[in-house]
């Protein structure tokens, strides 16, 4: 914001829905990425009249504090100067408005769930502080946080985390979490308590600052050099980063977080918990999509996108032990609606779901033993001719077989151990570039095991991007390494504006790859080779597959694939405990779905 303008840059992600939102106002909308579009940075140094800028320093990232002033650097040579504000500006004009900070109870994971104790973690994090000759490292992402303790919480809506810093030295491990006072954790629960004691101390959660960060590692380092402490570039703030420096401490500036690469890989309790919330799942989603059929279909009953959100929820919340919430906003749109990437419906304001028409649900829950985070793309008619059945067009057969043949090229790829997201990302995006199609987000992300439902520290993407737009935060996550273990996304997809739009998602585990590969046999390479094992057990939609498109190994990998989702789900359903409804529909609902092509 400057004296005569406003400006908001936002990727490809949500222009559609910035460029909605920001009419009749007075913010311009900087599509980042696209050609001539300056980024932040280059825009000030461009500007002659600035040069002196505010930010935020307890919001703003070192990461993003260096890229700013890269982009300022390599515009111009003029003196620009970064000035920390006292206070943030939005939080004055916010006022008494703002909510107040959650702090709901901090509940134990079992470890029945999560597979490793909490003094192995530690025994793992401090292993790499004496590897790295560090005496500490501070933490203040909520997720480590959260799979350090093996604890779970409620305070950011769709992820199982709690407000929290973690200081960890080779001697002690300090909580700052809840509010005030200390005591009303530990009287939350009483296994709360026995959890943490002979492990962790915990401090209020407003207490933490330099000081105490400084007293924690001065109090359990008997060398009388500097202490040298790490600090996630990444994740921690400006703010952060001086006051430390301000008391006295080193700090070891890292990239990423060795939580990050401990947390990515999956071990086999934390892996089996996935396999059986990804069948619960999809149990879910059939249900629902047979269910949603035979409303808008045979019933001729009006439903809102919204209406068929709440469906979901209430479908997953039948499972009263494992279900614990959804892990994001069920992007539930019809039509045109589904071209915007992260289209939210409200009760207020949404579309009916029409016959004949293109419907994307991209949807995710939080199981006590998985996370999960699915889309499929649908056509709800297209079959036996009809007074009102209207077929998809050529254009929407097109679009969706496309993005299925990259979905499936990506999910069936045997690839090196230790290769990178971004020569993944080619691989799913090839039919599409074929074509002269692209989409403006990653193609996979990283995925917690009951936490968040994006994690680092890979992710399969940066094809949507020219290599010079790439950000070093971006570098970072498309450069980083895959290994076995790793829980990933694949979601390929296609975006018409004010037309439609095709996304198809579903959830990967990295496996040492299991088949016998002919390079191997003969010696070619000695690299250790992987695979996926695909997780996400729904259906792909057949109204709006072109046959005539796929290659042959495409439409065996199919075939294959639905036989077994029927198989598999329609197990599920038949046992007496599965609490969904409609069992028999769902089940013949599947068998169409799931029939030969």
């Amino acid at each position: 914001i400057t004296k005569k303008e406003a400006l908001l840059w936002t990727d490809g992600r949500y222009f559609n829905q910035a460029e909605n939102q920001l009419k009749n106002t007075d913010i311009q909308l900087m599509r980042q990425n696209e050609p001539d579009v300056p980024e932040p940075g280059e825009f000030c140094a461009q500007n002659k009249n600035l040069y002196k800028i505010g930010i935020d320093p307890t919001t703003c990232t070192l990461n993003f504090a260096e890229e700013f002033r890269r982009q300022i650097s390599s515009t111009s040579s003029k003196p620009i100067t970064l000035i920390a504000t006292e206070g943030n500006l939005i939080d004055i004009v916010w006022s008494k408005q703002r909510p107040t900070r959650p702090c709901n109870e901090i509940i134990p994971q079992p470890i029945e769930f999560t597979g490793a104790s909490v003094e192995m973690k530690l025994i793992r994090l401090r292993a790499w502080l004496d590897e790295k000759k560090i005496q500490g490292i501070v933490l203040n992402t909520l997720d480590q946080i959260a799979w350090l303790t093996n604890l779970r919480g409620s305070d950011i809506e769709c992820n199982p985390v709690f407000f929290s810093y973690a200081v960890v030295t080779i001697h002690r491990a300090v909580l700052f979490a809840g509010g005030t006072d200390v005591n009303n954790i530990r009287t939350e629960s009483s296994s709360l308590d026995k959890h943490l004691g002979q492990h962790w101390e915990i401090f209020p959660y407003i207490s933490f600052g330099p000081k105490a960060v400084s007293s924690i590692c001065l109090s359990s380092n008997s060398r009388t050099s500097s202490l040298i402490i790490a600090l996630e570039r990444s994740t921690a703030t400006m703010a952060m980063s001086l006051g430390l420096e301000e008391v006295g401490i080193d700090l070891r500036l890292i990239d990423v977080s060795p939580i990050e690469y401990m947390k990515a890989i999956k071990n086999q309790t934390e892996i089996q918990g996935l396999r059986q919330a990804q069948i619960r799942d999809a149990a879910v989603l059939c249900t629902f999509f047979a269910w949603l059929e035979e409303e808008i279909m045979n019933k001729k009953q009006n439903i809102s996108e919204a209406q068929a959100a709440d469906k979901i929820t209430k479908l997953r919340s039948l499972f009263i032990e494992q279900y614990r919430g959804d892990s994001f906003p069920t992007i539930s749109s019809s039509g045109a609606n589904a071209a915007i990437i992260h289209y939210q419906p409200t009760h207020e304001n949404c579309s009916m779901i029409s016959s004949n028409n293109i419907y994307l649900c991209d949807t995710g829950a939080q199981y006590i033993d998985g996370t999960t985070d699915i889309t499929r793309t649908i056509y709800i008619g297209g079959g036996e001719e009809g007074e009102n059945n209207v077929h998809p067009s050529v254009d929407a057969l097109l679009c969706y077989t496309l993005v299925l043949m990259g979905h499936i090229d990506l999910a069936r790829i045997n690839f090196p151990d230790g290769i990178s997201g971004l020569q993944l990302d080619a691989i799913a995006r090839a039919p599409l570039w074929t074509q002269g199609f692209d989409f403006n987000h990653g193609t996979g992300h990283g995925m917690g095991a009951y936490l968040n439902v994006h994690e680092g520290p890979m992710g399969i993407g940066g094809g949507a991007l020219p290599a010079s737009k790439l950000s070093n935060a971006a570098k970072l996550r498309y450069l980083s390494d895959i290994h076995s273990g790793y829980y990933l996304s694949n979601e390929p997809g296609i975006y018409i504006d004010n037309k439609f739009g095709f996304r198809l998602e579903s959830d990967l585990l990295v496996i040492d790859c299991p088949h016998s590969l002919r390079g191997k046999t003969l010696g070619a390479t000695r690299r250790k080779f992987l695979s996926f094992e695909y997780l996400t057990l729904v259906p792909f939609c057949r109204n709006l597959i072109d046959p005539s498109l796929l290659a042959p190994y495409h439409r065996t990998w199919l075939n294959s694939f639905h036989s077994k989702v029927d198989k598999i789900i329609n197990a599920f359903l038949s046992d007496p405990l599965c609490p969904l409804p409609n069992k028999q529909a769902t089940m013949t609902w599947l068998a169409n779905a799931c029939a030969p092509i």
